[in-house]
């Protein structure tokens, strides 16, 4: 399940490690999943830390 999310992930840490980058600047994070890894994520919209895991 969780490898669905690594690339999404690593893609996140990879932009955060760019010269100049500030997450203050980040208005809103956009991810776009295929119908499969978005079922096995499980949770749509995460209520807490645990779902959102």
């Amino acid at each position: 399940m969780c490898c669905t999310t690594h690339r999404i992930i690593d893609a996140a840490l990879d932009i955060a490690a760019r010269p100049g980058f500030a997450a203050a600047d980040v208005r809103r994070i956009e991810v776009a999943l295929g119908a499969r890894q978005a079922a096995m994520a499980g949770h749509r919209c995460p209520r807490d830390p645990l779902e959102a895991k």
